[in-house]
């Protein structure tokens, strides 16, 4: 019985551990202007690509799990699960609650610290027939200094 004490310890040391290694990490991007683009395709048709401009100032180089996740979540009703995580790659579970069934899916990161992408894989329950959403987003730097 002493034995069987010993190993669901050690188990509950090692899941604990587990769950340490998927924790969020502390990363830095290059500060300045970025570049990022945001596109779908629905069964096969792509919609046009979104291009956004954003900011990283000199203090707010470090960055999370959390920022990613945000930037994969379609809408702000989502989920977004962190399933692991290291330096160079973040990967997530999707869940979005949706008038029409349920969103679900899953999400890559890649991340350096002049660029990363974000590959999505999502389905969508139209009364159990998944409807499948690619998502792709890529962010590079374009410049040191912001310019707004």
């Amino acid at each position: 019985m002493k034995q069987k004490k010993h190993f669901a310890l050690l188990g509950l040391i090692l899941a604990a551990g587990c769950g340490l290694s998927a924790s969020a990490e502390d990363r830095r991007l290059a500060s300045g202007e970025w570049m990022l683009s945001d596109g779908v395709q629905v069964t096969g048709t792509v919609s046009p690509v979104n291009n956004r401009v954003f900011c990283i100032k000199n203090n707010e180089t470090r960055v999370r799990d959390e920022f990613f996740a945000g930037l994969a979540k379609p809408n702000n009703e989502c989920s977004a699960v962190v399933v692991s995580s290291s330096r160079s790659r973040v990967e997530l579970d999707l869940s979005c609650p949706n008038q029409n069934g349920e969103m679900t899916g899953h999400s890559t990161v890649n991340i350096s610290d002049a660029s990363f992408s974000i590959e999505s894989s999502l389905a969508l329950d139209l009364g159990g027939v998944p409807f499948p959403i690619k998502r792709s987003m890529t962010a590079r730097r374009t410049n040191s200094v912001c310019r707004n």
